[in-house]
């Protein structure tokens, strides 16, 4: 017969094509699917982190008079000179905001929270450091950061964990300034002259005030969002409670302009608004 198949194992051109068809259909409907679990998955994981970071805040606070892990201990110090091995910064009062990760370092595990004194060129990749670096990382910051880090191109910042764990979450910075300056009557204070030593039991609402807030939509269709974008969806925060949960964009308090005088962000020395962030009333307010 013509077009038979031989041997009773072989497959005509149409079979193949309907059979390539099927198969094109059924990923059309799964992948979608898969998709929403990878995300799904990895916001769970974000959340988990977080539920440690929570953690660690319990034990420095239990360490600290109650006191929330603050870079600047008294008002009018100035810049603080931090860093993680090789890397370095000068953290000013409203860098907080973004080098929250630097007084939680002593409760990472490892051998130690520097780089065991190497620095990272292309030439040597990153192999050689230590585990507490992978450690940090891994800990202090949202899965998606850590997954879609730029590439390295001989750039220490990006195996650096402040960089990391600020490009993950943001600080709020009511946690280290004073309530009055988020009055209505200063329409952009300045962080830098506002630093306050707050303490768990200093925060009215704590169910309902952000410690930690993700600074960017990573868990959507849209990942990358920035939060005060308004096609930002959901992020994840750890409130002032120490519990952790997904909060809609849309749900946040209308946030309060500030200033830095972080010479390298120009952005902050005009002036910026942030949800969760810079909320009126400070530490007695609410964020959502």
């Amino acid at each position: 017969m013509t077009g038979a198949r031989r041997g009773g194992l072989g497959f005509t051109v149409i079979e193949v094509l309907v059979a390539i068809a099927v198969i094109a259909v059924l990923l059309g409907i799964t992948a979608p699917a898969l998709v929403s679990v990878r995300r799904a998955a990895g916001a769970s994981e974000c959340r988990a982190r977080l539920h440690t970071i929570g953690q660690f805040y319990a034990l420095y606070a239990g360490q600290h008079r109650d006191e929330w892990p603050n870079l600047v201990p008294t008002p009018d110090a100035g810049p603080l000179d931090v860093g993680w091995g090789s890397a370095a910064y000068f953290v000013y009062a409203g860098g907080q905001i973004d080098s929250w990760a630097w007084p939680l370092r002593v409760y990472l595990p490892g051998e130690g929270p520097e780089y065991d004194g190497h620095s990272f060129t292309p030439a040597r990749g990153a192999s050689h450091l230590g585990s507490a670096v992978w450690a940090a990382i891994e800990i202090l910051s949202c899965p998606f950061v850590e997954a879609n880090r730029p590439s390295f191109r001989g750039s220490r910042e990006y195996l650096n964990p402040l960089w990391v764990s600020g490009t993950s979450f943001l600080f709020s910075a009511a946690l280290f300034t004073r309530a009055d300056v988020w009055d209505e009557g200063d329409p952009a204070p300045d962080l830098n002259d506002a630093t306050a030593i707050v303490h768990h039991s200093d925060v009215a609402s704590p169910s309902r005030k952000a410690a930690l807030v993700e600074a960017h939509t990573h868990h959507s269709a849209r990942p990358w969002t920035k939060i005060e974008d308004a096609a930002a969806g959901a992020v994840n925060v750890l409130a002032a409670d120490l519990h952790v949960e997904p909060v809609p964009v849309t749900a946040a308090r209308p946030p309060a302009l500030f200033t830095n005088r972080w010479d390298v962000d120009p952005v902050f020395r005009r002036g910026v608004a942030i949800p969760f962030v810079s909320t009126r009333g400070g530490y007695l307010g609410t964020d959502w």
